[in-house]
């Protein structure tokens, strides 16, 4: 394992080690860290898995993956886009990963296309702060990630190879593919924003980080001052239990939340703060991060 993130690394990506038969990072702050080949000595473990962090790579190359969950939605990509050179998938009944260089400014995360009458059943566009696991790696279910390189399976080599000839993509190629709709709000977003206003409760006004140590959801302490928080909706993500979900502060002092499992994309914050069933409001102005950060601290010790 460890000589597969090596080669991974002295080809561009920024690679990452994984938990076993997982997709969490156990190195903190993947998104933006690049590992040095001695990093990775020290971090990557024989049964670890390996994630490669998306964007721009060590290299200068920028990295996006088309995810797709299910064969329609592979067959609905191929349709739209460049043939890959280059894939990841462990099963072969379902969908995969499509790996495309990306021209332009680094776009958000998007979900391009959904089945409403299935949950996670998707072909989303991953981006920076995204993640791709990458053989030899292990999924959940026991099925090992594989290389795909122009259409056939293949080895670490060919993988590596198959970088330098990646098809680019741009923001207009996405745009064709899959326009972008001007949503009307969800009842249940309207829902929770008319009972808070019944409350008289004003979301720009709420402590999410209170909020969510009332209700016990807090986790733990990230980079950047950000806080890793339990979601409200974790019974509803594919892979229940497994912690992707962080507030943290605009530099105006408002709270932000996300939940990166594509079941809840489209939650809003009026959401969160109705499922969380509290709303502790901030009465002065929010503390800088750094001085939150020491109270906090402090509070702990």
């Amino acid at each position: 394992m460890l000589d597969h993130a090596l080669a991974l690394r002295e080809a561009g990506l920024r690679v990452h080690p994984c938990r076993p038969r997982d997709k969490i990072p156990t190195v903190t702050g993947w998104q933006s860290r690049r590992l040095t080949a001695d990093d990775l000595r020290s971090e990557v473990r024989a049964d670890s898995n390996l994630g490669v962090a998306l964007g721009e790579q060590h290299d200068g190359l920028q990295l996006v993956v088309i995810d797709c969950d299910g064969l329609q939605w592979l067959e609905w990509s191929l349709e739209r886009f460049p043939a890959p050179v280059l894939m990841t998938r462990n099963d072969p009944d379902r969908g995969g990963h499509l790996w495309y260089r990306w021209e332009g400014p680094m776009p958000r995360k998007r979900v391009l296309a959904r089945d409403p009458e299935q949950k996670h059943s998707n072909a989303q566009l991953l981006t920076e702060g995204a993640q791709v696991v990458v053989p030899p790696s292990v999924h959940p279910s026991g099925r090992a990630y594989r290389w795909i390189v122009d259409g056939a399976e293949a080895g670490l080599g060919d993988a590596v190879a198959a970088l330098s000839r990646l098809p680019a993509i741009d923001a207009a190629a996405v745009l064709r593919a899959a326009p972008v709709e001007r949503r009307q709000p969800r009842p249940e977003a309207q829902a929770a924003a008319a009972s808070l206003r019944a409350q008289g409760v004003r979301r720009d006004a709420v402590d999410l980080y209170a909020a969510h140590q009332q209700a016990g959801m807090l986790l733990r302490q990230l980079p950047a001052g950000r806080v890793a928080v339990r979601c409200p909706w974790d019974d509803a993500h594919s892979m229940s239990g497994i912690s992707s979900t962080a507030i943290g502060q605009h530099s105006d002092g408002r709270w932000w939340w996300r939940c990166l499992h594509a079941s809840c994309e489209h939650r809003t914050t009026a959401e969160v703060i109705d499922a969380l069933g509290c709303a502790p409001t901030m009465d002065r102005p929010p503390p800088s991060r750094r001085l939150a950060r020491m109270m906090r601290c402090v509070g702990d010790w």
